[in-house]
């Protein structure tokens, strides 16, 4: 048979067609990476980042006489339009100066409110203004009415709407002012609300400059060592320290519901935080104190913490403390060592050497202040009855060698106790108006230390949490005699701590158990970061008022007291009709390693510690305990889910059993529950072992076939998402290790910014553990081969079995991952490119210390200079995309930092791109800003790593600097 050829016309046709795609594909590429414009991203990854993930709600704020929930309808991502509002940053912070408010309430702020009725299945929408927003919904203490924010451009009211209509009316003339106290209270009869209002009925000026300098910049060192982390938005000048103290005053003030008349209490302050007792007749205040300073940011400013009778006077000062321009030192740990249990020694003070603290996270820094005193005020808050204050205490110390005999109720225990060996009892403490020193009387007090104490609402009836003799026991005390005490529970003192243990062997990792949880996942508008510990299911209103895990409802293991809100802000114990309260936990699965954990309720009678046990979970899902309907409790509302179904609301009628699903929320990215998901061990060349997570992507028309990559005999090109963390050793390591890989049920789901989404585009993720690891003071030394060795590992191991081409790869971070991935493309020959995203990359701006090195720049000179990219810019492999917020405020990542290292690249003829993104902070979060992230980082990627060998190099490759 003849064999027919291709003519050298279709041969040369279909050869110029190739050519003129791949011009055509490239110069897409050139304009999407070099235009000044916000782009849009392939169509997949598009439509994963816009996915409406707030349309899904859980059922959890529910109104105090259980009827209604109220539902917050978010409208997702906030969007540039509503990020650039007005704004000025002052010590640190961040505020509207027209509106009178902190940024973040208009930012974070919703479109409106639903309320739904559960009985009837029934929906009312509130009524919002137009071009309002709306926050901080509270209900009356009946459940009648809801207040709330609502957020206009030029200022913020409450407004106070009906909850059987949703119809809604304005209760504030004078705007309110929202900039440090941005919550407001009901009293405990729900006739007024305690706000913050403008001063001087909003008419006010705000002090203005004319734009002519009065003066230099003027900074003395202060006397002795004043070491300081890089802060960006100090204050800079008088003008600044005129305007914060123009937006941080305002005038306390109750306003009757009914008519909205204003009673002001006292006059004018700048008022940084205020709770008011229920009762109404006190308030505890706390005022932001001068001088202020240039050289710390507002959260070390002085503060004063006093309670005011209505009249605005001062009856007692709780807490005063100066500005604190020279930063604590490493505090010594003061311990209470137990001479025996629920004993202690002497003054309860052991001297402890410094602990290291435990790896901060840069994205969510954590306030640090003076050590806590052990022998001070525990728990300090309002009673539910209105009557004082409340708190814990250790019975006084014995300051001399004598005994105090007004302490000492009884005989010593058989032998004659020195000082330093007399226990100390614990005390709950009732503190009565006019808050004196002598209006102070012991409520109960207990050889064993107390770690909670908590009321029901008419305060006859204590419940504290306790242990000793190896147990923890929750007691109900009666206190008409607080001789009576009721055992309700009894549980191992351990119990419910969670934790993994450490593996024996320090060399031998345990293997997680089943799955990890995903690196980032969304549900709704909040995001949770399950591998740091942080859970973001509910949001931070509903977490504050002990919805959840913070109510006891079933997220841990131990049980506790079911309490919900009082009549005013105190939390109470739920107690019923019946004389019974409720005890809520969780009970691990038993015998099945597919079983869930099973949420309980057991009512307890108070005085005969009769069990019954009310409710107990099926444990077919992951089911979590959100609330109840009332003190008697006969609807049990509860979130169901597993790892691929999307969370859902369902009733339990405790009468006959019946459960009914309340919501029918969807899964809007059903195809990151096909992703291919792997956890494999690896060994660096120095011996140790780590974990890490590998993303192979879906069934797509990116990657129709849905077989391993193994088997269709590819290498896939892969992203390394690095974020390393520094250990002491092997079994710190594996401690950690146990604790982020546990085995999750939740939903997962990605964020707009996870970058699973890159799968979408044909790309393999990889997220590595990367240890570093030495002595304690000096783990940094090991930083930069720790850092090659264990991607060097990575790399090894995944192209071993097949997954990832190393020839195709690419590195990124964000954060103190940006920094880390700047120096892998410094100390490695691996990666095509890299993405950095709001990083540090020169360690002499940040001389102090950072992230856990404690060390300053004099005292490990060559550890900071090793560890700058900018330093190392010449070596510098691959083409490097950086992106920051130039709002970023977070400790050490300045924006400079991009700016000089990109011109550092630039000059050295360096193949890299900047995008700096307005009204962005450290972590971009506008719709606009992440959607051409994607498009940027997908035409990068693709530029440089998935067909290099077919792409031009250097800038006119990239275009950069090349007029299109």
């Amino acid at each position: 048979m003849r064999t027919v050829r291709p003519h050298k016309c279709t041969v040369l046709t279909m050869a110029l067609f190739l050519v003129t795609f791949w011009i055509l594909q490239v110069h897409g590429q050139q304009i999407a990476l070099n235009k000044e414009a916000y782009l849009m991203p392939p169509k997949e990854i598009a439509d994963a980042v816009l996915a409406p993930r707030h349309e899904n709600h859980t059922l959890t704020n529910v109104s105090p006489d259980g009827k209604k929930f109220l539902i917050a309808k978010s409208d997702g991502m906030p969007t540039l339009e509503r990020m650039a509002c007005p704004c000025v940053y002052l010590g640190e912070s961040a505020f509207d100066p027209v509106a009178a408010r902190a940024r973040q309430l208009w930012i974070r702020s919703d479109p409106g409110f639903d309320i739904y009725f559960h009985a009837d299945k029934r929906t009312v929408p509130v009524q919002i203004p137009e071009r309002a927003r709306v926050s901080n919904p509270v209900w009356s203490p009946d459940g009648g009415r809801l207040a709330f924010f609502v957020h206009l451009p030029d200022s913020t009211h409450i407004y106070v709407a009906d909850a059987e209509t949703g119809s809604s009316r304005r209760l504030t003339t004078t705007p309110v002012l929202a900039t440090m106290v941005t919550s407001f209270q009901w009293s405990r009869d729900g006739k007024q609300i305690q706000t913050v209002l403008l001063p001087d009925d909003g008419k006010r000026p705000t002090p203005k400059t004319n734009g002519v300098p009065t003066e230099p910049k003027v900074r003395i060192a202060s006397d002795g060592k004043n070491p300081s982390r890089t802060y960006r938005f100090l204050l800079e000048s008088p003008h600044d320290m005129k305007l914060l103290e123009h937006l941080c005053t305002g005038q306390l003030a109750l306003i009757d519901v009914n008519d909205g008349k204003v009673t002001k209490i006292g006059f004018p302050s700048m008022l940084r935080g205020v709770s008011m007792c229920p009762g109404g007749e006190s308030f505890r205040v706390t005022l932001l104190k001068k001088p202020f300073s240039y050289l710390v940011p507002m959260a070390r400013f002085g503060s004063q913490e006093m309670v005011w009778d209505r009249e605005g006077k001062c009856l007692v000062t709780l807490q005063e403390r100066k500005l604190q321009e020279i930063p604590p030192q490493p505090p010594t740990v003061t311990a209470l060592a137990p001479k025996q249990p629920g004993g202690f020694k002497g003054k309860g003070k052991q001297a402890q050497p410094p602990q290291p603290q435990p790896d901060p996270d840069p994205d969510n820094p954590q306030p640090s202040g003076p050590p806590v005193d052990p022998d001070g005020k525990r728990e300090l808050s309002w009673r539910p009855d209105g009557v004082g204050l409340s708190y814990l205490q250790l019975e006084p110390g014995i300051t001399s060698g004598k005994e105090d005999k007004a302490d000492d109720k009884g005989p010593s225990a058989g032998k004659a106790e020195t000082a330093k060996e007399k226990p100390r009892k614990d005390r709950l403490m009732q503190w009565l108006p006019p808050f004196g020193k002598d209006n102070v009387k012991v409520v109960y007090e207990t050889p064993q230390r107390l770690s909670s104490a908590q009321f029901a609402e008419d305060c006859r009836m204590l419940f504290v949490t306790q242990t000793g003799d190896g147990q923890r026991q929750i007691i109900a005390v009666d206190l008409a005699d607080s001789n009576k005490t009721y055992v309700i529970h009894n549980s191992a003192a351990g119990f419910g701590k969670g934790g993994a243990k450490s593996a024996k062997d320090p060399d031998v990792l345990d293997p997680p158990a089943g799955d990890p949880p995903p690196d980032e996942f969304t549900w709704g508008e909040h995001t949770c970061l399950p591998s740091s510990g942080r859970t973001g299911m509910f949001a931070p209103s509903e977490q504050k008022k002990g919805f959840g895990g913070a109510a006891g409802f079933g997220a841990g293991l131990a049980p506790s007291l079911m309490i919900r809100s009082g009549r005013g802000e105190a939390k109470v114990v739920r107690v019923s009709s019946g004389g019974e309260v409720y005890v809520s936990g969780t009970e691990r699965a038993g015998g099945s390693e597919k079983g869930f954990p099973k949420p309980f309720i057991d009512k307890v009678h108070i005085k005969t510690g009769k069990k019954t046990r009310i409710f107990e979970g099926k444990g077919e899902t992951l089911e979590t305990i959100d609330v109840v309907d009332g003190d008697n409790i006969q609807l049990v509302f509860t979130t169901r889910q597993k790892k691929d179904v999307v969370p859902d609301s369902y009733v339990t009628d405790l009468r006959d059993g019946k459960t009914t699903k309340l919501t029918n929320n969807v899964d809007h990215t059903p195809w990151f529950h096909q992703l291919q998901t792997q956890r494999i061990q690896v060994t660096r060349v120095d011996g140790f072992k780590f974990w890490v997570k590998v993303t192979l992507p879906p069934k797509s028309p990116l990657t129709p076939d849905p077989s391993p990559p193994k088997e269709r005999g590819e290498k896939l090109p892969a992203l390394f998402w690095i974020y390393p963390r520094e250990y002491t050793d092997q079994t710190a390591y594996n401690s950690a290790a146990g604790r982020t890989a546990a085995a999750t049920s939740r939903f997962a789901a990605p964020a707009p910014r996870s970058m699973a989404l890159l799968t979408l585009a044909g790309y393999a993720v990889v997220e590595p553990d990367v240890p570093i690891v030495g002595p304690p003071g000096r783990i940094n030394d090991n930083y930069v081969p720790d850092l090659r060795n264990s991607l060097w590992a990575v790399i090894d191991e995944l192209d071993k079995r097949g997954i990832i081409d190393r020839d195709r790869l690419a590195i990124g971070g964000h954060s103190y991952g940006a920094f880390s991935t700047a120096n892998a493309l410094v100390h490695t020959p691996f990666f095509k490119a890299g993405i950095a995203g709001d990083g540090n990359y020169n360690r002499t701006l940040t001389p102090m210390s950072f992230q856990t090195e404690k060390r300053q720049l004099w005292d490990a000179r060559e550890t900071y200079l090793e560890m700058s990219p900018l330093l190392w810019a010449d070596r510098i492999n691959g083409a490097l995309l950086m992106y920051h917020g130039m709002d970023d405020a977070n400790v050490g990542t300045n924006p400079i930092n991009a700016e000089y290292l990109f011109m550092a690249l630039d000059g050295l003829g360096k193949n890299a791109a900047l995008y700096m993104y307005p009204h962005e902070g450290h972590g971009p979060i506008a719709r606009e800003t992440t959607l051409d992230l994607w498009a940027r980082w997908v035409a990068w990627l693709d530029l440089y790593v998935k067909n290099p060998q077919k792409k031009e190099t250097g800038k006119k490759a990239a275009g950069i600097g090349v007029e299109q």
